[in-house]
């Protein structure tokens, strides 16, 4: 634990890793034992809701919070099930008091208070199940009866962060209710996400093969799959299934409840574009995985089934590890730059209040944006406060951005002026061979794992070789 602890930024994405993992093995276990699914079906949709790259920020530390509150979701919906099942009082009131415990931690990633009705409307449909024949309204007040503590749940967080949890210090008005302002625009981002969560990732390990590592990945992933499937079909025991319908309808119901928390505050799931951003695609998993499972048993022959979901699997987990590649490679940079910047000696960018930065390396991973917020981020690690710039991407005005927002003042000494000189600056790389390549990266994970910070700062200088060069 202290060699974890040690490498703070690897560690972080392990809880990240390791916080996803127990997520899918609740969810297999809520799937076997409170709906006793076939043990074919509850291992593609748990694989799959783990796997699938519509939410491609998993274990980026930046995301850790959401990545606990999604595992303490899920935990406290199998202890739930759990409970429910004691012959026990102690044990079965415990394990509720448990639960709604953990659902109210869960909360602290405001967007479960939404998803949560989803656990609510399968409660709902379980107990209806167990009441045929009752009138609607008749049972729904049992209903509320027996679960008014749960029912009641989002409520009480409610209450509590309206008297007590209002963010401050900037953050005012964080997470309040603004709907978008063209509702269409906002579909069509959303029908995008959809054909690049479902049907890019499915082609995107094409476009890799020709890296010889990835191409021999893919080939050990399907190989380990398909055995593990027959695996677990030759030894599955009669379980429950459901129509196709019935997956695509749960799946588009979950997928929905997933969109709602963010389309109430004006913002779109994605899979592209600025990391931090990623995460309003955090709900998203679950329903998805259900839609495609639907789509599967819908549309391919039962012979071929199988076949199809391993192909699906391991597509996905060669992309999940090409992504996480990349992922690291972009870090490796950006440690690349700060080090860049923390050695210059040239005058110009010691002197200067704001810079604007031109990258003209490229290899940002999926290709993504980076803010004005991210490179002055830098310029934090880089520089002693007194020499502090302000900072914007191309095409940008740092006087402008830093005046929009009063909150700049705070980081910079008494009497800073950004308009006092301000300088274009390009990233560019001195490397003579490809940087993104898995021997790099396993040279500077080495490093960076089993050895030390120094040792791992100088492969990265090594292999990046970034300048920054100022330009009229």
């Amino acid at each position: 634990m202290a060699w974890l602890t040690n490498n703070p930024i690897f560690f972080m994405k392990f809880l990240s890793f390791i916080s996803w993992l127990l997520a899918g093995l609740f969810l297999y276990g809520i799937l076997r034992q409170k709906l006793a699914l076939r043990q074919n079906r509850a291992f593609f949709i748990s694989a799959c809701f783990m796997l699938i790259p519509i939410y491609l920020v998993k274990i980026i530390q930046i995301v850790l919070r959401y990545s606990i509150s999604n595992a303490i979701f899920f935990l406290a919906i199998f202890l739930y099930f759990t409970a429910q099942k004691s012959a026990g009082k102690f044990i079965k009131y415990s394990g509720y008091l448990l639960a709604w415990i953990l659902f109210f931690l869960s909360f602290e990633t405001n967007s479960f208070l939404v998803f949560y009705l989803g656990f609510l409307g399968m409660l709902l449909l379980l107990y209806r199940q167990e009441n045929l024949g009752r009138p609607f309204l008749s049972l729904l007040y049992d209903f509320s009866k027996k679960h008014f503590f749960f029912i009641i749940l989002p409520l009480i967080f409610g209450l509590l962060k309206v008297t007590i949890g209002q963010p401050t210090d900037g953050y005012e008005g964080y997470n309040q209710i603004i709907l978008p302002n063209n509702l269409l625009t906002y579909i069509q981002n959303i029908w995008q996400n959809i054909v690049y969560g479902f049907f890019w990732p499915i082609l995107a390990p094409l476009g890799i093969l020709p890296r010889k590592i990835f191409s021999g990945i893919l080939i050990i992933i399907v190989g380990l799959f398909y055995f593990l499937t027959k695996n677990i079909l030759s030894n599955e025991k009669e379980g429950a299934d459901f129509q196709p319908k019935q997956y695509l309808t749960a799946g588009l119901f979950l997928f929905i409840l997933g969109v709602i928390p963010y389309f109430l505050v004006d913002k779109i799931p994605h899979i592209f574009g600025h990391g931090f951003a990623m995460r309003h695609a955090l709900l998203l998993p679950l329903g998805s995985s259900l839609i495609i499972l639907g789509a599967v048993i819908a549309v391919i022959k039962d012979r071929w089934q199988t076949m199809v979901q391993v192909i699906l699997l391991s597509s996905f987990s060669t992309f999940t590890i090409f992504n996480y590649y990349t992922q690291d490679m972009d870090w490796y940079k950006q440690k690349a730059i700060i080090e860049s910047l923390k050695e210059t000696k040239n005058e110009t960018i010691i002197n200067a209040t704001s810079l604007i930065f031109y990258d003209k390396m490229g290899a940002n991973w999926q290709n993504r944006n980076v803010r004005g917020e991210e490179y002055f981020g830098y310029i934090q690690s880089a520089f002693p406060k007194e020499k502090f710039k302000f900072a914007a991407r191309e095409e940008h005005d740092p006087v402008k951005n830093y005046y929009s927002n009063p909150d700049n003042i705070k980081f910079f000494s008494p009497g800073f002026n950004p308009a006092k000189k301000v300088v274009k600056v390009e990233i560019v790389s001195r490397a003579k061979r490809e940087i993104t390549t898995v021997k790099n990266w396993l040279k500077i994970k080495k490093s960076e794992v089993l050895r030390n910070e120094p040792e791992m700062l100088k492969d990265i200088k090594d292999i990046y070789r970034v300048e920054i060069i100022p330009f009229d």
